[in-house]
């Protein structure tokens, strides 16, 4: 058993109301707790989610993983497990967990994640002035600039290092601009691709 989702709460205040095609009354809400922002937003509380998963005597009971995994490299997974074989006709940016979901290797097949508009290496995470996905993301007063945050030091994302790190944040912007270029002619932006 999986569970997962594919990204943060609903936390943004005027829009937890007033959503488009729901039933008058519907309550939409969530707290990221120690995260900042949610649904629709670049930083880790519109991104990092609970996944959890049971197999009892592969999956280890009780463990946990700070490893990034993301929903697409359940594909790769799945089907790795059921011995079947991936297409070779198209990219396919997941990657194979096994050896994560197996307690084998606590810090997973990946090291980088690219979410279109900011970029994830290790316990650094650079995001580019403009990186909301969506407007209703957007934080009041918050000024467009470049950003990138320590995640080991700084889970919440309070303090932008980007003067003290330039070297690092170039590194992370070069690879982001890489990686989306690469991909920019073939698939819609608002998706996350793994390098």
């Amino acid at each position: 058993m999986i569970y997962t989702t594919d990204n943060g709460p609903w936390n943004q205040p005027e829009y937890t109301s007033k959503k488009k095609g729901h039933p008058e009354g519907s309550i939409f809400w969530g707290d990221s707790g120690p995260l900042r922002n949610g649904k629709g937003s670049c930083y880790e509380g519109g991104l990092r989610t609970a996944c959890i998963v049971r197999w009892p005597g592969n999956t280890p009971a009780g463990g946990s993983s700070e490893a990034i995994f993301a929903t697409i490299d359940l594909a790769p997974t799945i089907a790795r497990l059921a011995g079947c074989e991936l297409p070779t006709d198209r990219v396919i940016d997941g990657v194979d967990q096994t050896a994560l979901i197996t307690g084998k290797s606590p810090r997973g097949a990946r090291s980088t994640f690219c979410y279109t508009k900011a970029y994830r290496k290790g316990k650094w995470k650079y995001l580019l002035a403009d990186h909301c996905l969506y407007e209703y993301a957007r934080e009041p007063g918050r000024p467009l600039a470049e950003e990138l945050y320590d995640l080991e030091a700084d889970l919440g994302e309070t303090n932008n290092v980007i003067d003290q790190h330039p070297a690092i944040a170039a590194e992370l912007r070069a690879e982001l601009k890489e990686f989306v270029g690469d991909r920019e002619s073939r698939y819609e932006l608002g998706h996350a691709w793994q390098r």
